[in-house]
């Protein structure tokens, strides 16, 4: 049954949607969610120019998606320069909060599709 115009505007709003996440070894921090604008507006920031900018992408992450404690920009900038692995978790965490990943991991369907594609070489005979 297709979905109701009333069930689409009742989803969750991002400003009001977060989510406590755990860095191991040095607490909790709260995780608010991307709305469509918001990424809509880095994506376009990031983009100006020959290349995407991916420094500054991580950077607006933090910036947005960090609701307690929350960063600027030069904090952010600053936090790209700690250890990878619990500022990679600061940024999976917005994306999956957000719904732009399936907590990192490459969906079984994409696998399957991309499967299909593959067309091994044929026996050669000697």
């Amino acid at each position: 049954m297709p979905i109701t115009l009333a069930e689409l505007l009742a989803l969750p709003n991002a400003d009001a949607t977060f989510e406590e996440v755990t860095i191991p070894g040095i607490g909790m921090v709260k995780i608010r969610a991307l709305s469509l604008a918001v990424h809509h507006d880095m994506r376009e920031d990031c983009s100006k120019g020959e290349e995407f900018n991916t420094a500054r992408w991580e950077t607006l992450m933090m910036v947005n998606g960090l609701a307690e404690p929350t960063v600027t920009f030069d904090q952010a900038t600053a936090l790209r320069k700690k250890v990878v692995g619990p500022v990679n978790k600061l940024l999976e965490a917005v994306l999956r909060i957000s719904g732009l990943t399936t907590g990192g991991v490459v969906a079984q369907e994409a696998v399957d599709k991309a499967e299909e594609t593959f067309q091994p070489e044929p026996d050669t005979v000697q």
